[in-house]
């Protein structure tokens, strides 16, 4: 009772989030905007585990159903699974099959009858008869066929995609913190839609490889991306052999910046660029480890991904074990 009345305490004041012991619980919420798709982060587990179900923390209040005719407008969330997607509607009229399965066993047999003797059109009006019946037809997540799902499981590091053409939507992730400082997640080769398994904010520093080496150049670059959803499009970083140490470049290139500058202002472009090149060009500033877009070193210091954000691993030649610490 005592760690339990703790952790709401801590929900209240905001904090469950930074709570790292085991058996704590949390949530965080994101805020994602009206006809935008957003990365939302799996960063809690069920009590005992390291999965969940990923409609359990799904504030469905916040969310407006809509019919399985207009199932194209619904709130979706969209699960990436073997390269392709598992995607799930929030609708009004969901069908429980399940429970339909139940109550229709009595009919079974004047059913199969029909069919038997393909009265196709008789089978058809016994069968709606029943599934018509509007205690069959419920607010819930559906699959692609209007059918209700009752469990989509996920783990503690991945992250899914959620979208409402019609309202803006808060998605709050809820469940146990994970305890461990150091989570080992596999990555399959080519694109792995995960997420920090904490709710952390996430720096490079906090993410290492197995085997994957450094790259010469950014097309064999193992790669994160992270989804701004302001903008719409990715924020890259590549892991290079040469990434370029601008911030020691500049310190070290300070004493040559009058001449530089000079050769600049008599329009001695060539010189200005041997002279740059003679210093960048030097191993020293050539160093393995994370670039952004243009090949700059993108530092192990600050965010790339906010609590609650997803991102994408890009593996580009073989599998690897993908860890992050803390």
């Amino acid at each position: 009772m005592k760690k339990i009345m703790f952790a709401a305490a801590l929900a209240a004041a905001g904090l469950a989030f930074g709570i790292e012991s085991a058996n704590t619980v949390g949530f965080n919420t994101r805020n994602i905007a009206q006809n935008k798709w957003a990365m939302v982060a799996v960063q809690f587990q069920d009590v005992g585990t390291t999965s969940k179900n990923l409609l359990d923390f799904i504030d469905n209040s916040q969310l407006t159903a809509v019919t399985t005719v207009n199932m194209d407008t619904a709130p979706k969330l969209m699960v990436f699974n073997n390269g392709g997607y598992n995607i799930y509607y929030y609708l009004s009229d969901a069908f429980d099959q399940e429970t339909f399965d139940v109550d229709f066993e009595p009919y079974m047999e004047e059913f199969e009858q029909l069919i038997e003797n393909e009265d196709e059109e008789a089978a058809e009006e016994l069968y709606d008869s029943i599934a018509n019946l509007p205690k069959y037809h419920l607010t819930s997540w559906a699959d692609g066929n209007g059918v209700i799902v009752s469990s989509v499981n996920v783990d503690v590091g991945d992250s899914v995609w959620f979208y409402d053409v019609n309202d803006a939507a808060g998605v709050t992730v809820s469940g146990e913190v994970n305890g461990t400082s150091s989570f080992a997640m596999p990555c399959a080769k080519n694109y792995n839609m995960v997420a920090n398994p904490w709710p952390t904010p996430l720096a490079l520093e906090n993410i290492s490889f197995g085997t994957t080496a450094t790259a010469a150049n950014m097309d064999n670059a193992a790669r994160l991306m992270v989804y701004d959803t302001v903008a719409g499009g990715y924020t890259m970083y590549y892991y290079l052999a040469d990434a370029f140490d601008q911030a020691t470049f500049d310190v070290d290139f300070e004493p040559y910046m009058e001449e530089f500058e000079q050769l600049i202002e008599n329009e001695d472009e060539e010189a200005a660029e041997e002279l740059y090149d003679s210093i960048a060009n030097q191993p020293k500033y050539h160093v393995p480890g994370w670039a952004d877009v243009n090949g700059v070193v993108a530092g192990v210091t600050g965010t790339i991904a906010d609590v609650g954000c997803g991102l994408w691993i890009y593996l580009p030649t073989a599998a690897d074990t993908v860890t992050f610490t803390k």
